[in-house]
């Protein structure tokens, strides 16, 4: 099994912008907002996305790629360039779908928990906030 934390899912809230969130000819450009976070430190918020709208980073079945983004005020974007996600198994020309969670809160606790899916060779996460809206763009 190998070594894992537990831990308290964050308590606060993410939201995808679907207006300025986009995709370009070489970048996917993530745009979110966040509420409900303590006022000092900072905190992580956890991308995934996949080729249907069910993406759930629990569930290593449903994603392709997942990022963790470092965020210290309420309105930030993520940047995810088009090799990366062809490196990931997306295909130009197809649709992706992005969702945010809330992932890690620097407070001195455990952190996050996670584990192995060794059927996928991804990791799945398991103390995740509460999902984000989704937002479909194309794969450059």
């Amino acid at each position: 099994v190998g070594k894992f934390t537990l831990a308290q899912p964050p308590n606060f809230f993410v939201a995808l912008d679907p207006v300025k969130t986009m995709a370009d000819s070489n970048s996917f450009y993530i745009w979110y907002t966040t509420s409900g976070v303590l006022q000092s430190g900072s905190f992580d918020v956890l991308i995934a996305v996949g080729v249907d709208s069910n993406v759930n980073p629990s569930d290593p079945n449903t994603y392709l790629y997942t990022s963790s983004y470092l965020t210290n005020g309420a309105r930030q974007e993520a940047h995810i360039l088009e090799s990366v996600l062809l490196s990931a198994g997306f295909t130009s020309g197809t649709t992706a779908y992005v969702v945010a969670y809330p992932f890690y809160v620097y407070d001195g606790a455990a952190g996050y928990s996670s584990y192995l899916d060794h059927a996928t060779g991804r990791t799945a996460y398991t103390s995740l906030g509460a999902r984000s809206n989704v937002v479909a763009l194309v794969v450059p």
